[in-house]
């Protein structure tokens, strides 16, 4: 190899190393910028995450807040309509035993009354 090609070769080579250099540089500095906006952008959802879960939290006690009311309108409700039935089942059960008071004592009077007919049709000494 002639002393030409040697130099020239040298020259690459240096030139080579200057790129590599340079190249090294621009790249490492590309990693730190994004290592930075990734920190960045990470900061920030950190922050966006606890702004939502604080927006959230309050609505979900707004949400509970909100169930108890109408849960408690609800039990309210409720009882109103299961005293109304209790008092419409005590009413029919009333009538119901008068009108069953009413059947016995008609069967009563109807037993009683056929009894005083069945004697009459016995003889008189049948009875003792």
């Amino acid at each position: 190899m002639d002393i030409e090609t040697s130099e020239a070769i040298e020259t690459l080579r240096a030139d080579l190393r200057r790129v590599e250099d340079d190249l090294g540089g621009r790249i490492d500095g590309v990693e730190r910028r994004l290592t930075s906006r990734i920190d960045q952008v990470e900061e920030t959802l950190r922050i966006e995450m606890g702004r939502v879960e604080g927006t959230l939290r309050v609505e979900m006690g707004r949400v509970e807040e909100t169930l108890r009311v109408e849960m408690g309108r609800v039990e309210e409700t409720l009882r109103v309509e299961m005293g109304q039935i209790r008092d419409d089942l005590r009413r029919h059960s009333q009538i119901s035993t008068e009108s069953l008071r009413d059947d016995i004592r008609i069967v009563a009077e109807g037993v009683i009354a056929l009894g005083a007919k069945v004697e009459r049709l016995l003889p008189p000494d049948a009875l003792h």
